[in-house]
């Protein structure tokens, strides 16, 4: 059974929202109607110097766990959200678990992107899916199903569960996969889908940090390196 919940201990050390300068756009939160009478919360971070004039790169984030408010909180203190507003990238964190997610296939992701494409100047050719523990299955099903939306995969500490054929709509897709050195499930299953993903011909690696388990603390600083270094033009 793969491991979908940050300890108690740990989520409740955390502060809740960092603290933002007077001159740094704030935290949003909004409310996404799909279906007939369901609701998805949205949590928006804007980088410093968010012009509606021009176009951002776009973390689209999916939390751990059951992907409640708390799990998004942590997921966005741990890895988003300051190193997010440094480098110019919009954030949005979708609550819910990947059984939600990928029960809405049909309407709660389309209504998701209509949502961020009315709303925020996003550079369509420079979206990252980014999924954190069982966040990791959510990404995968929305790129998987919709492959034309995004430009790369991000997966912290897992793989993909799903199915194996699916991945084939991952063909050419920069896919990173980042795990802790004693994660050893996280690992194996990281390892696994990558060979997979070598098959289907995407672009697929790994980065290891060591002496994280599954419940990795990282400089955030890296999972951007790697995002910029996709938008370099070839040399």
């Amino acid at each position: 059974m793969l491991r979908c919940a940050f300890p108690a201990v740990l989520l409740a050390a955390l502060a809740p929202v960092r603290a933002y300068a007077q001159d740094e756009p704030a935290r949003s939160e909004s409310s996404l109607k799909y279906g007939r009478d369901k609701t998805v919360k949205l949590t928006t971070i804007l980088p410093k110097g968010y012009d509606k004039k021009s176009k951002h790169p776009l973390v689209l984030a999916f939390p751990p766990g059951a992907g409640n408010a708390q799990m998004v909180a942590t997921m966005l203190e741990w890895y988003w959200e300051k190193a997010g507003v440094e480098r110019g990238y919009i954030t949005v964190a979708v609550e819910g678990s990947p059984d939600v997610v990928k029960s809405g296939m049909k309407d709660l992701v389309p209504a998701l992107f209509q949502w961020l494409d009315k709303s925020l100047s996003v550079d369509r050719a420079r979206v990252v899916l980014a999924g954190v523990s069982a966040g990791g299955q959510s990404a995968f099903e929305v790129g998987c199903e919709f492959p034309a939306r995004f430009a790369a995969l991000l997966i912290l500490t897992t793989g993909y569960t799903g199915e194996e054929g699916r991945l084939k709509a991952l063909k050419g897709k920069p896919v990173r996969f980042v795990v802790g050195s004693k994660d050893e499930m996280g690992r194996k299953l990281a390892e696994s889908t990558l060979a997979n993903l070598d098959k289907v011909g995407a672009k697929a690696t790994i980065e290891i940090i060591e002496g994280q388990d599954h419940y990795m603390r990282m400089e955030a600083g890296k999972l951007y390196d790697w995002m910029d270094a996709l938008w370099k033009p070839a040399k």
